[in-house]
């Protein structure tokens, strides 16, 4: 597993507004950077906050079980999920979550990018808390 510090974002600022970095504490996770795009898709503010004060229902339990899975494994994760707003918007998100490792043995960072198709809802630009997940569309694979 590569450290934090082998990561350079000058190296690939194209997909910065696309890039999550996460640190878990103790079964929790907190999103320590949270790209522009990302915060605009899903409507809500998460950079310094716990995923679970700012993630509600079925995709709370979606991303921790996504989250634990890279932490688990040690290994990177593929991740893509069906998801309907409320207002009948379907939106198809592919993530890719990466293990980073101080000591090499623990995860002590995951590096996410996510593919957020475009969209357009001018009546419901947040999606955010108002986004349900359809029923079996979520898919995890451990690279």
């Amino acid at each position: 597993m590569p450290r934090r510090s082998d990561i350079d974002p000058a190296q690939i600022p194209a997909v910065l507004p696309f890039i999550m970095l996460l640190e878990p504490e103790d079964g929790r996770f907190r999103y320590r950077l949270v790209g522009s795009k990302i915060e605009e898709a899903y409507g809500i503010y998460c950079t310094g906050h716990y995923m679970d004060e700012v993630v509600a229902g079925d995709r709370r339990q979606v991303a921790q079980t996504t989250y634990m899975t890279v932490v688990e494994t040690r290994r990177p994760v593929a991740s893509r999920g069906s998801f309907i707003t409320l207002k009948g918007k379907d939106l198809d998100v592919t993530r890719l979550l990466l293990p980073l490792s101080e000591d090499g043995e623990s995860v002590t960072m995951i590096l996410a990018a996510i593919d957020i198709p475009a969209f357009v809802d001018r009546e419901n630009p947040a999606l955010g808390l108002e986004t349900v997940i359809k029923r079996d569309q979520v898919r995890l694979e451990v690279l």
